[in-house]
């Protein structure tokens, strides 16, 4: 069986794909980051691709945020503006991303890294891939 194609326009994946390669080469304690869509296709992506997959990863992410969703609704908060998943490996960060929020990011950083800047970080780099004029691209696709 086929995997499904992709609906990410290749402009958007350039993209999205360069500002992600800038904060991996600028923040040692990134260890993976994917930009993915609601339905868990995968945007862009920088990571080890020895050690992680991003179709896995985007594909669990999307879930997750589906499931933190649905909890937010059950106990009536109208958005979730992010979601921190702290373990004794490191600190994963989901965000949406853009004011209808039709993308994710996932940011996995490093066992010691400073919460507080993984935070500040996923924030920044959420706006900056909110700015792309190739996101309009995505429009009505996911």
């Amino acid at each position: 069986m086929n995997a499904p194609a992709s609906p990410v326009p290749a402009e958007l994946a350039h993209a999205a794909s360069a500002v992600l390669a800038r904060y991996a080469q600028t923040l040692p304690e990134l260890s993976a980051a994917t930009l993915t869509t609601l339905d868990g296709f995968t945007i862009a992506s920088a990571l080890d691709p020895a050690r992680y997959s991003a179709t896995r990863l985007s594909a669990m992410s999307s879930t997750v945020m589906s499931v933190v969703r649905a909890l937010g609704r059950e106990v009536r908060f109208n958005t979730c503006s992010r979601m921190v998943l702290e373990t004794d490996g490191g600190t994963m960060v989901f965000q949406p991303v853009g004011r209808s929020a039709i993308m994710q990011l996932c940011l996995s950083s490093a066992n010691g890294a400073v919460l507080g800047r993984a935070l500040w970080e996923a924030s920044r780099i959420a706006s900056e891939l909110a700015a792309l004029p190739a996101l309009s691209l995505l429009d009505g696709v996911a």
